[in-house]
């Protein structure tokens, strides 16, 4: 047979699937509601198969740049079929490809299920807004809807860095610049240096992962820019204790101080599985109040979460209740809601529900739930914000029955542990580049 990557795309996009993973030896995969599934009607992939499906995308310069560095991140865009985020890597001496579908459609704070408060976060004049939650929860999509209500609602420059892009945003009531590694600048932190040139607004700079970006981020924020990043920690409490401990330990008071002055919010996220099928998104939401900013400076993180526990006239949200009020509305299974909580045994004690035994190895994907699921209906943010109405144990059962094996289980493991299409990322077989004679690592 004849194998076309855009054949592959439109089936992955029909069947619903998030990702598409490919490499030889194997049929191609794909993720569906967060689950690996097989192509069971395709051939098994050879290694030049895998190497002319990733040539089909790339140009000369790129495949160039993979050569030297075996590893490359860039996005591909078919018309009137959507947009990817495509990584090329190498496994095994042969190539493989691992596909993210981006949405055609930006989308908006409500098409997320994103609580009110976000609207509020998007619209301050300046600060710190982190974005987080474990790889392939939606951070990306969130940040997205954040910049699009920005640019909905009020004027200025939104400048972006991304690796790669992968949510277009048409100007609107703003100046959109998107800027991409690797083609429009060389590296995350010259390109955050250098926007102070550039007059931006709102600044999207990533992944925080690293000291300079997150020294450049702090003091974008502290010059007057309202700044987004996205980190891969699971709380509040994490994200700060990480930033801070990036810095040496003479440095961190310092630290602490800015980021107590500059922090706007902490949204931390995942998705469960939904029991009619897709996901839904829950949240965990810390605003920066005087008493945030308070322990903060202290160095006193692990007093965040009473915080949020108390704040929700602040707009602040715990994912344990959100979680607890998906399951006694049916919305998610209690198991899948313990396999996502940062604090297990609370979802074990308040929801309703039994259950087997939590399984800790299901990952989401960044597909929100659908909009037009009847499940959504009820995911309004009055009562997702709601911390009232969480359902206790009303049995009189003993303390041993409600602290059963599985909370202690699950305690012990979390303690362990678009929019228009760019004319130059059109992509397709009209400019494949194939040189069926060369080695593909040349010597």
């Amino acid at each position: 047979m004849e194998w076309k990557i855009n054949d592959l795309l439109q089936k992955m996009v029909q069947r619903g699937a998030s990702d598409l993973l490919i490499k030889a030896g194997s049929r191609p995969g794909l993720r569906i509601d967060g689950l690996f599934k097989v192509y069971e009607d395709l051939d098994v992939v050879t290694p030049d198969v895998s190497k002319s499906l990733a040539f089909q995308m790339l140009k000369k310069k790129q495949w160039e740049r993979f050569i030297k560095e075996l590893d490359l991140e860039f996005s591909y865009a078919v018309k009137d079929l959507g947009r990817f985020r495509v990584n090329l890597l190498t496994q095994r001496n042969s190539l493989a490809i691992a596909v993210r579908h981006i949405p055609d459609q930006l989308p908006t704070l409500v098409s997320c299920g994103l609580p009110g408060i976000c609207a509020d976060i998007a619209m301050k004049p300046r600060g710190l807004v982190l974005v987080t939650g474990p790889t392939s929860c939606g951070k990306s999509t969130t940040i997205a809807a954040m910049l699009n209500h920005i640019n909905e609602n009020r004027e200025g420059h939104i400048l972006t860095i991304e690796d790669p892009i992968e949510f277009i945003h048409p100007d609107k009531s703003c100046f959109v610049t998107q800027r991409q590694l690797g083609r429009d600048c060389l590296s995350i932190s010259e390109a955050i240096r250098k926007s102070r040139r550039q007059t931006p607004d709102v600044l999207y700079v990533g992944e925080m992962g690293d000291l300079d970006t997150i020294v450049l981020a702090l003091a974008s924020a502290e010059e007057g820019h309202l700044v987004f990043g996205t980190l891969p920690t699971t709380n509040a409490e994490s994200t700060i204790s990480r930033i801070v401990d990036v810095f040496p330990a003479e440095t961190q008071t310092q630290v602490r101080v800015q980021l107590a002055s500059t922090l706007c919010a902490v949204i931390s996220q995942n998705l469960a599985r939904k029991l009619a099928g897709g996901r839904v998104a829950a949240f965990e939401i810390l605003t920066a109040t005087d008493e945030v900013r308070k322990h903060i400076r202290d160095g006193k993180f692990e007093q965040l979460n009473d915080e949020i526990k108390t704040g929700m006239r602040d707009g602040m949200m715990s994912l344990e209740n959100q979680l607890i009020q998906l399951v006694n509305r049916g919305v998610i299974k209690r198991e899948d809601a313990m396999a996502k909580a940062n604090r297990p045994d609370e979802i074990l004690l308040h929801a309703k529900g039994g259950g087997s035994k939590p399984s800790f190895d299901s990952e989401a994907d960044n597909m929100f739930a659908d909009d037009d699921d009847s499940d959504d209906s009820d995911d309004s943010d009055d009562t997702l914000s709601n911390g009232q109405g969480r359902s206790l144990p009303g049995d009189g059962g003993s303390l041993e029955e409600m602290f059963s094996e599985i909370a202690m289980e699950a305690k012990k493991k979390h303690k362990k542990g678009s929019s228009s299409l760019a004319d130059d990322e059109i992509f397709t077989q009209d400019n494949t580049f194939v040189e069926d004679d060369e080695d593909l690592f040349p010597a």
